[in-house]
């Protein structure tokens, strides 16, 4: 859910499902922030693994072995490179 929320309050993300209900979460990277091949590359920087999922979706997925201080940080990234462009 916190990735969930990070996403649906960054600027040029979007999520296409209203509610997260599982440890997934995809969402749509707008045209002006690249596909999301781009997208994913640019959290790979970071640290950050994530699937295209189309051309402008995302796939990220959680499970035990993540600690919320990792998704916390996650969650920064995301702002951060929605926000730089």
């Amino acid at each position: 859910k916190l990735l969930g929320e990070a996403v649906a309050s960054t600027r040029g993300l979007s999520l296409p499902a209203a509610k997260i209900e599982t440890n997934m979460v995809i969402f749509r990277v707008s045209p002006e922030l690249g596909t999301s091949v781009n997208f994913v590359s640019r959290l790979a920087e970071h640290g950050i693994g994530a699937l295209p999922f189309g051309p402008q979706l995302v796939r990220l997925v959680t499970h035990l072995d993540v600690s919320q201080a990792q998704i916390l940080q996650a969650c920064e990234v995301l702002k951060k490179l929605g926000a730089s462009n």
